[in-house]
């Protein structure tokens, strides 16, 4: 691997690990030349990073790729904080009763 790549992949996990208050995660949504769109989110969990990908089918665009990862993310960390969660909004809506989300 050249050395300017080793430098920035160092870099970039650094920064990965770098604490940081609140929630972290990581999300990236695409689609592909054939119409797939796909995303994937990590996010850390305690200690532990944790992460899923998946695809979301054919003809949807990139942007609501990207929306998705990031609404997994965020409700997969309030279930985990909160240990409930049925439905996006109302598990938002315990989050910031908590006092962990902005109003």
């Amino acid at each position: 691997m050249p050395t300017q790549l080793r430098r920035m992949r160092q870099q970039a996990d650094a920064e990965a690990e770098r604490p940081r208050p609140g929630l972290t995660m990581f999300t990236d949504g695409s689609r592909l030349d054939s119409g797939a769109a796909g995303y994937s989110v990590t996010r850390q969990s305690g200690q532990r990073w944790v992460g899923l990908r998946t695809h979301i089918g054919y003809n949807q665009e990139a942007y609501y790729a990207e929306c998705a990862a990031l609404a997994t993310g965020i409700y997969d960390n309030a279930v985990d904080d909160l240990g409930q969660g049925h439905d996006l909004h109302g598990c938002l809506g315990r989050y910031q009763a908590h006092g962990l989300g902005k109003t």
